[in-house]
């Protein structure tokens, strides 16, 4: 069978495109992948907050779907809207990987090790709530974009610290930049992180 696999362009979304054309590939299928640029690619300079993060990056790729231009898509499952609307349906996820939020930073080796003030950026509310809620001293900041974009913003100083997925950093190799992987029970990851959605 020839299937068409509908992704986002940025590293981490084609490598979670191409790790699934693999597994088809070796079940006898035939794969492309056809990068399709979404609204929250196209939105970098507007807050998660101000439009909400859940389906910005799946609208315009839910289209290609109903229109029949590609067959399937895989996304990281934490950024699937709760209920996919209509004809949608999750058809699967693959063996889940480390579900855990990591903090990376140039200067520091733990959250606790940051002094009071530094700035931490995340894109996600629930990483800013539960780190204000451990460390209220710390200034968090909106901060997007790819695992790229955000670790070389770091590496110019834009930021101390940034909050991320494991599963992205580990997926890309570049697990090098984790200094400290919080254990689910002192900060909660998102519901389906470390999985992805079919």
């Amino acid at each position: 069978m020839n299937l068409r696999i509908g992704s986002r362009g940025s590293q981490l979304a084609l490598w979670q495109a191409n790790h699934i054309a693999a597994l088809l590939r070796t079940h006898g299928h035939s794969v492309q992948i056809e990068i399709i640029k979404t609204t929250g690619d196209k939105l970098q300079e507007v807050t998660f907050a101000q439009v909400g993060s859940k389906g910005m990056f799946t609208k315009e790729i839910e289209e290609a779907l109903a229109e029949g231009r590609v067959d399937l898509a895989v996304h990281s499952l934490k950024d699937l809207p709760t209920e996919l609307p209509a004809p949608f349906r999750l058809a699967a996820t693959p063996k889940r990987v480390d579900p855990r939020d990591v903090l990376v930073s140039v200067k520091y080796h733990s959250l606790h090790a940051l002094p009071r003030g530094v700035v931490v950026g995340t894109s996600s509310q629930r990483r800013r709530a539960q780190l204000l809620a451990i460390r209220p001293d710390i200034k968090a900041v909106e901060f997007r974009g790819n695992v790229d974009t955000r670790l070389r913003k770091l590496e110019e100083g834009q930021v101390d610290a940034i909050l991320l997925a494991a599963a992205g950093l580990d997926r890309l190799e570049k697990a090098e930049w984790v200094r400290e992987r919080f254990e689910p029970h002192h900060f909660c990851p998102a519901a389906g992180q470390g999985s992805l959605g079919i």
